[in-house]
């Protein structure tokens, strides 16, 4: 689990530099929940588990077509899921029903793949590379 720690990690940190969804950040740290197990979370199931079965589909079509080589894919994944979720995410009193695979947002996967594109546009490569370094080293010092 060591590499998806790291790469949540990495997504903490871009949140916070890049002052990326600070509004879902807050309320993630004002209820105690913790971005890095969430996203962990994601990330070993490859959003499985939080989206409903065609958009899970399309997901991993995607991981697929940019290659399982290639990490950015689920960093934009993960972005643009939590930016479609923004007003669920700050308003909700339940985190588990916001995401839930049953979750209404999602039954127009359009606007979904469209935030993930756009995500794609403003995320880059170079601010993932940036914090890899420092943030396996955080995790290996943690354990």
């Amino acid at each position: 689990m060591y590499g998806a720690k790291s790469y949540a990690t990495i997504l903490k940190r871009i949140f916070e530099q890049y002052n990326i969804l600070p509004d879902v950040l807050q309320k993630f740290e004002k209820e105690d929940y913790p971005i890095v197990a969430l996203s962990c979370q994601f990330f070993m199931s490859l959003f499985t588990n939080c989206l409903p079965e065609h958009a899970s589909l399309q997901v991993l079509d995607l991981f697929f077509l940019e290659g399982l080589q290639s990490n950015k894919v689920i960093f934009d994944v993960t972005l643009a899921y939590l930016g479609l979720l923004e007003q669920q995410i700050v308003s909700a009193e339940n985190f588990q029903e916001v995401f839930s695979p049953k979750n209404k947002i999602f039954d127009d996967l359009t606007s979904f793949m469209m935030e993930i594109k756009s995500t794609r546009q403003n995320l880059k490569q170079a601010h993932i590379d940036f914090y890899r370094p420092v943030c396996h080293k955080q995790v290996l010092d943690d354990l």
